[in-house]
């Protein structure tokens, strides 16, 4: 994928932002700061001549810093609180926002408050561990006391359990109603060294999600570590380091990709850097935006997926977002996929553009989808062991040969006589003969080199192992493949390797016996 800025707007008087929020069924963003401030936004479509703001409304009522704003899109409702507890709701009518309800406990402030699915009840939790659910029309509808300093909220994708926790990771799980159904601590052997849980976002699947089992519920501790989760009693979650100072992170629409935006310093620099990683659910690293600013404080998707905003000092940012589409293109057909309803895999297209028919094949975890003359492979992950899968198909997507691989596929290329895959620090190669006659993987790997790869199936021909951790830290970012050379980019060099010998790892580019044609690179920093 990838992000680019599109659009800043500055708000009056220069008053910080400190949260903001999109309503996910007719555009609004909702923006609070300091002083009191909250503004609704609308942003038009983009255009030929870009977007403007059709709607900029600054709601009164709030003498206090906004800390926590938060829509219900199917009541047409805007919540928000501020640093002194005040809570007010407000409504939609005649194309303006109108105070409807307040409320304040005048005893401690809101922490975090969420309205579940349906828009029919909200949870607020306060700092002094009170936590409070009421009805869409304001009824109270039950209250409990935690002894303990809450800071986040969140329900369950069906509305039915209720997650707090406090910033030390511990988490206590209630029902609908009130009862404390079950508790566990995040990050049980490490908690004291993670620094405190700044944030915690809970996607609500459907059926037309492609993986029902991926994480969805994520957690950010503010020093760089997340927890992924594929449920509150997922005991055996998925732990990533983002390298950021994290301060908030939101799931996009269908819960493929994970927003993490945080600071992080270098120390050439001393100043502070905002930056927005992008992850997928299996926690691979999609894009890294860097923003403008001291300070970035919240982020917000879009309901397309498509925009995504962000809060930095008292300006508000928009990125559009460019999302990596799975296909391919053969001699006579083109291969794509995407989701059904209902269905868990992803269905995978074989459209012959000459004949105009189609065979589609599913597969469950899809990861890319690689194409060469007349054959593709398709890379997944498997169901049944921690291996991926490289699955070779003829142009109607008929299965001529499989195989696993232990690399992590972040990266993949495939030319008519080669398939390369490749993660951070390691490359696979095989050597491919008869790709589009007989379609199998067949042996080239160097005699004297055989008898250390008698361990491998027969239908792996070449394997170049690259063990980077052992002579330096840099990461492989991006590669090409032709017939004849493979190109290795990490961050700093780009690396030539001959494919037609079992290649040793190099630490310059050479130039030499070889016909390269053009190589194109996108800079995605210049």
């Amino acid at each position: 994928m990838f992000a680019f800025l599109s659009k800043k707007i500055a708000l009056p008087n220069g008053v910080q932002v400190n949260c903001i929020a999109w309503n996910s069924t007719q555009d609004w963003i909702a923006c609070g700061g300091k002083n009191g401030m909250l503004k609704v936004l609308l942003l038009e479509r983009m255009s030929d001549e870009g977007s403007n703001l059709s709607m900029n409304q600054t709601l009164q009522g709030h003498e206090g810093a906004v800390m926590t704003v938060c829509w219900n899109e199917n009541y047409q409702k805007l919540t928000s609180s501020d640093q002194n507890g005040l809570i007010i709701v407000w409504t939609l009518h005649k194309g303006m926002w109108f105070e409807e309800m307040i409320n304040n406990r005048n005893k401690s402030f809101v922490r975090d408050m969420k309205w579940d699915g349906g828009g029919m009840k909200i949870c607020i939790v306060y700092e002094d561990g009170v936590i409070i659910v009421g009805s869409v029309d304001g009824k109270r509808l039950w209250a409990h006391e935690q002894k303990k300093k809450l800071t986040l909220i969140e329900w369950s994708p069906d509305g039915q359990l209720i997650l707090a926790s406090t910033a030390e990771g511990e988490c206590y799980v209630y029902d609908a109603f009130g009862h404390l159904c079950d508790e566990f601590i995040l990050f049980p052997s490490d908690r004291h060294t993670v620094g405190p849980l700044t944030c915690m976002t809970w996607h609500r699947q459907n059926s037309s999600c492609s993986e029902v089992s991926r994480p969805s519920l994520a957690f950010g501790f503010e020093k760089g570590l997340v927890q992924l989760m594929r449920d509150e009693k997922d005991r055996d979650p998925l732990i990533i380091d983002v390298g950021l100072s994290i301060v908030h992170l939101k799931w996009n629409i269908d819960g493929t990709i994970l927003a993490i935006a945080g600071v992080s310093s270098i120390s050439s620099d001393p100043r502070e850097i905002s930056k927005v990683k992008f992850y997928d659910p299996r926690g691979n690293l999609l894009h890294i935006l860097r923003v403008p600013g001291k300070a970035i404080n919240s982020i917000a998707w879009e309901r397309t997926g498509s925009r995504f905003a962000m809060a930095v000092d008292s300006f508000v940012y928009f990125a559009d977002i460019r999302p990596s589409y799975r296909w391919g293109n053969l001699q006579n057909a083109i291969v794509y996929s995407f989701t059904k309803l209902g269905r868990e895999e992803d269905c995978v297209m074989f459209w012959n553009h000459e004949s105009l028919q189609k065979h589609a094949k599913y597969i469950k975890n899809l990861i890319a989808i690689c194409t060469a003359g007349d054959n593709c492979v398709l890379v997944s992950k498997s169901t049944i062991t921690d291996d991926f899968l490289l699955i070779l198909c003829d142009s109607m997507g008929t299965l001529i040969n499989s195989t696993c691989v232990k690399v992590n596929p972040l990266f993949t290329a495939m030319t008519e006589q080669y398939m390369v895959v490749a993660s951070q620090t390691c490359v696979y190669l095989w050597s491919v003969d008869g790709l589009g006659e007989s379609g199998i993987f067949s042996s080239r790997v160097r005699e004297e080199e055989r008898k250390e790869h008698d361990s491998l199936e027969s239908s792996a021909s070449m394997r170049c192992a690259m063990d980077r951790a052992r002579s330096y830290d840099d990461h492989i970012c991006a590669l090409a493949v032709s017939e004849q050379v493979l190109l290795l980019y990490d961050g700093t060099l780009i690396i030539l390797v001959q494919v037609n010998v079992l290649p040793q790892w190099i630490r310059s580019m050479y130039l030499s016996g070889c016909n390269l044609g053009y190589l194109n690179v996108i800079d995605y920093h210049h």
